[in-house]
C-alpha cells in the first residue's frame, strides 16, 4: 500500500497526463456520453439546488449540464489540465455560476464550504478506490454525508467495466454504492443506463442518496 503522499502524487500526475493529452474518453464528442449525461440529469432534475459541488469534474462537460440546476456550483478536479479545459466549456443562458478549483477531494474540507444541496460523483469514486485505503474512502464518504444539507441529494454514478477494466469491476462498483448507504445515506432513486460506445456496450449504475430523515420513494435498478 502506498503512503498518503505517494498516492496524492500518483493520482495528480496520472490525471495531469490524461487531460493534457486532450478530450479524455471522448466526453466532448461521444453520443454515448451525451446520452449518459442526459440520463443522469434526469435523475436529479425537477428541483433547483442552491449550492452544489461536483467532485472530479474532468473537462467540465457534465458541469455545464449541472449548472442549469444549481445557483452556485463548485467544480473541482485534482488535475489543473482538467480545470483549464473545463473553464473553456460553453455556458448556456441562465446557467448558475461555477467556481472551478484544483483540489484533491480526499483532502478538501467540504464541510467548510457547505452545507451542500447537491453533491455529485460521476465516474470518480473508483479512481479514489484505486490508490487510497478503504478506511480513508469510508471516512471520505462519511465526510460527504455530514456535508449534505437537510433535503439535499448526493448523486453517485459509475460505469461497469469489461473484464480488462479492473478499476470498474462490477463487484467494486457495487461495493462503493453500498459504502455510501452504510455511512447512513438512504437511496431515494436508483436506475441503470445502457449504451454503446466504440462498438462496446456499457452499463451505468446511478444512485441518488439523501440523508436518513429525507428519504423518499426508492426505485429499484432496471435490468
Amino acid at each position: 500500500m502506498e503512503d498518503r503522499a505517494a498516492a496524492d502524487a500518483r493520482i495528480r500526475e496520472h490525471y495531469e497526463r490524461v487531460w493534457s493529452a486532450g478530450d479524455a474518453w471522448g466526453f466532448e464528442t461521444s453520443a454515448f456520453e451525451r446520452q449518459r449525461f442526459d440520463f443522469l440529469i434526469g435523475l436529479i432534475s425537477g428541483r433547483r439546488y442552491g449550492r452544489g459541488v461536483e467532485i472530479g469534474c474532468g473537462s467540465g462537460c457534465f458541469t455545464s449540464r449541472l449548472r442549469g440546476l444549481a445557483d452556485h456550483l463548485l467544480a473541482l478536479d485534482v488535475a489543473a489540465a482538467a480545470i483549464d479545459r473545463a473553464r473553456g466549456q460553453p455556458v448556456a443562458a441562465g446557467a448558475g455560476e461555477v467556481e472551478f478549483i484544483v483540489a484533491n477531494a480526499m483532502d478538501h474540507d467540504f464541510a467548510a464550504g457547505g452545507p451542500w444541496d447537491l453533491i455529485v460523483l460521476t465516474e470518480t469514486v473508483y479512481s479514489l478506490g484505486w490508490l487510497y485505503p478503504f478506511f480513508d474512502l469510508g471516512m471520505f464518504a462519511l465526510h460527504l454525508r455530514d456535508s449534505l444539507a437537510g433535503g439535499g441529494r448526493l448523486l453517485l454514478a459509475n460505469t461497469y467495466g469489461a473484464e480488462r477494466d479492473w478499476l470498474m469491476r462490477p463487484f467494486l462498483i457495487d461495493t462503493y454504492h453500498d459504502l455510501f448507504r452504510n455511512v447512513g445515506l438512504v437511496p431515494v432513486r436508483e436506475a441503470s443506463f445502457e449504451g454503446e460506445k466504440d462498438g462496446e456496450v456499457f452499463h451505468v449504475r446511478a444512485t441518488v442518496f439523501a440523508t436518513g430523515n429525507n428519504a423518499g420513494v426508492y426505485s429499484s435498478p432496471r435490468s
